[in-house]
């Protein structure tokens, strides 16, 4: 038990890390293609390198349409493509850094979904850590005249399909193949992006020549790698420790913001940055353990 919580927790770590970097990469793709198009390429790359290995996980003993893998990673997929492309448009108005402290604020609404949807009890303690993270976006994000930025209000509505993907995943890995699910909510999310890509953007080569570093880095690490890793870390960990480490992502993503764009936050900011993060941390850690650790 402790050596796949241990094995747990270095694939969450390695998401994290992934994840983190992935900022400056999204951040960068978006001065040559639209987030429809690097969405679609993105993932097709990403399905492409899970097929190998994902789609003799399959149980043959059933029919692929029926097999429950299958269903529920379309449900997966559809929370990934719906998070993923509004983070993604996001990034267009706002900094990695920025975005990563905002995509963290999943992991504080989380419970609260559970408890709409799933009639999950949601704690004294989520509520208070809502109104933690909320006092940490707004110096964060809100401006004078109580107007937010573009940017970050689109990547924040983000959050919600962020949180429903962390509590479909959660149900889905319990009992079915990690690998078939990571592959299948990569061919739904890249379909749905191409899709759309054909209808609101211009696709063409001179533009996935410029992303395609980025196509490559998200496709092959950020996509087939970290998701899979996700869904083995979350079977293999506490659903506390879990959120706690992918809460890291924040943390790597503004430092490698301020490393490879030069991106800085100003003081407001990085006080609004340290506020959601300590609400997240509060918000994944039990009160009895809390009153241990005080």
């Amino acid at each position: 038990m402790k050596k796949k919580s241990a094995m747990g927790t270095i694939f969450l770590l390695g998401a994290a890390l992934i994840w983190g970097l992935a900022f400056v990469f999204q951040r960068s793709s978006m001065e040559h293609v639209g987030p429809f198009t690097f969405g679609a390429f993105r993932y097709a790359l990403s399905a492409l390198c899970l097929f190998p290995f994902a789609y003799p996980k399959r149980n043959k003993k059933i029919a692929i349409t029926k097999d429950p893998s299958i269903r529920w990673g379309v449900l997966c997929g559809l929370f990934l493509f719906c998070g993923t492309s509004l983070q993604q448009t996001g990034l267009v108005y706002s900094s990695a850094g920025k975005a990563g402290f905002i995509t963290a604020l999943y992991i504080v609404v989380v419970p609260l979904l559970g408890g709409i949807f799933l009639k999950q009890h949601v704690s004294l303690q989520s509520w208070l850590c809502v109104l933690i993270a909320t006092a940490g976006f707004y110096l964060l994000s809100i401006r004078g005249g109580f107007s937010i930025e573009l940017g970050d209000f689109i990547i924040f509505i983000g959050v919600f399909f962020w949180a429903g993907h962390i509590l479909v995943v959660d149900k889905g890995v319990a009992t079915m193949e990690p690998l078939l699910l990571s592959m299948v909510q990569m061919v739904v999310a890249s379909v749905l992006s191409l899709i759309l890509a054909l209808i609101f953007e211009k696709i063409s080569l001179v533009g996935l020549r410029g992303a395609l570093v980025a196509i490559l880095y998200t496709g092959i690490f950020s996509g087939s790698i970290a998701y899979t890793l996700q869904m083995y870390g979350q079977r293999h960990s506490e659903p506390t420790l879990a959120s706690l480490i992918m809460s890291l992502e924040s943390v790597f993503a503004v430092a490698a913001g301020y490393l490879f764009l030069n991106e800085m936050l100003s003081s407001r900011e990085a006080l609004g940055s340290i506020i959601i993060f300590l609400a997240v941390i509060l918000s994944q850690i039990p009160l009895g353990r809390r009153k241990e650790l005080l």
